[in-house]
Order: C-alpha cells, then sequence, then structure tokens
C-alpha cells in the first residue's frame, strides 16, 4: 500500500492526513491532490496542501475523526434517531455550524449531510424565534406576510409555536 501524507493547513494549526479514504471523502483537497499528483493513490506522496482551510484546526479534527464512519440516512428512512451520530449530537448548535460549514467547504457531502441532519433534529425542538436566530435571520410579527420586494412569505412566529394538547384541543374549539 501506498504511504500517503497530506498535509492540512488550518487557522491555527496544521494536521497530517494518512489515510486515503479520509481525503477522498473530501472532494476539494482530492482534486487539489490529483491536479498536481495524479497518481497520489497508487504512489508514496507526501503533499502539503497550498491553501489555508479557514477553521479552527479542532473543527477540521472532529470531521476527520468521524468522516469515514458517518453516512446520512436515506431520505425515506425516518427512523434515524440524532443518537446514531453521538459525537456531533452531544455537542450544540453553534459547535455543529462551523462544521457543517467546513465540510461543506471541503466538499464532503455525506459527512455535511450527516451534520445537516443532526442539526436538523436540534433545531426540531426549538422555537421558530430561536430557529431564525440561529440562521441569523429576523423573525417578525408582521401581518402582511408576502413581500412583494422579494417574493418571499415571511409568515408570523405564532403560526409554528408549538401547542401542547390543552392549547390544541382549545384552539380547535
Amino acid at each position: 500500500m501506498a504511504k500517503c501524507e497530506i498535509t492540512l493547513k488550518f487557522q491555527d494549526d496544521s494536521i497530517v492526513v494518512r489515510d486515503a479514504r479520509i481525503i477522498k471523502k473530501m472532494e476539494l483537497v482530492n482534486r487539489a491532490i490529483t491536479s498536481e499528483l495524479p497518481n497520489w493513490e497508487t504512489e508514496d506522496t507526501i503533499f502539503t496542501l497550498d491553501s489555508e482551510l479557514p477553521f479552527l484546526k479542532g473543527f477540521g479534527v472532529f470531521m476527520i475523526s468521524n468522516i469515514l464512519k458517518y453516512r446520512p440516512p436515506p431520505a425515506d428512512d425516518f427512523t434515524t434517531r440524532a443518537e446514531e451520530y453521538p459525537e456531533a449530537n452531544a455537542l450544540d448548535l453553534d459547535q455543529l455550524k462551523p462544521i457543517i460549514e467546513l465540510a461543506n467547504y471541503t466538499e464532503s457531502e455525506d459527512f455535511m449531510n450527516s451534520i445537516g441532519f443532526v442539526i436538523a433534529k436540534k433545531l426540531d425542538n426549538l422555537e421558530v424565534d430561536q430557529i431564525a436566530a440561529f440562521f441569523g435571520v429576523d423573525c417578525s410579527d408582521d401581518e402582511d406576510i408576502f413581500d412583494e420586494n422579494d417574493g418571499w412569505t415571511h409568515p408570523k412566529a405564532e403560526m409554528f409555536k408549538r401547542l401542547n394538547r390543552d392549547q390544541a384541543v382549545e384552539q380547535e374549539e
């Protein structure tokens, strides 16, 4: 088996990746290496990625540590739980945000979709104003929900509030 040592530079430090399977999961990195060393998978390769990845090393360590084991649930599977991704599920939304951004940046699609699944499950338990804050958008209570300027609807937050059983029965009456 060919020797593989790929150095990835992050904002605060570097990581050496020695597993070619990890590199192949990061399409951006794979393309960068292949453009200079087309036979990198079959020949001994020591390579440093020229560009710095604009993220902290800790997020890279998390991604590299989990990229081979995380697979997104199939689109028609409604039984998968966030607990099936224990390392990601243990993090809060603010910690997951730069991880999914790094996965997107490196074009690590399966890993990105897995982290997106965990984020979606965490957002599922929040109120609409908290979700809006996470995405950095306004959540207004304006009566006119259709904005002619941007063509988007902006429904009131109350439309998405979760009702407990008593409130739901009361609203039906």
